[in-house]
């Protein structure tokens, strides 16, 4: 899982600074650094705060942190294909 990406891609993708989420979500920015980047994992508090920030709901923003690695073999193709268009989804409902 890479939840660090997408908080930080969606914290882009709504044209906000880290130091303005950090503020907003009551969060020291060095933590919310280190989340972005993978050194750090949200607790489920600061994970509510920001996603509720970037507009994008928790659920959703687990499952687009998944990776090709988190899904056993025989399923990743049908992970792919769901991903794909779920993504493609969320982009144009998230606008």
């Amino acid at each position: 899982m890479n939840i660090g990406k997408v908080i930080a891609d969606w914290r882009r993708h709504r044209n906000m600074r880290q130091n303005k989420l950090a503020e907003k979500a009551d969060i020291p920015v060095s933590v919310l650094s280190k989340i972005e980047n993978g050194k750090r994992n949200p607790n489920f508090t600061h994970l509510e705060k920001i996603s509720k920030i970037i507009g994008l709901p928790v659920p959703i923003l687990m499952f687009l942190s998944m990776e090709k690695g988190d899904v056993p073999d025989e399923k990743r193709e049908e992970f792919e294909h769901v991903y794909r268009n779920f993504k493609s989804l969320i982009g144009d409902v998230f606008k």
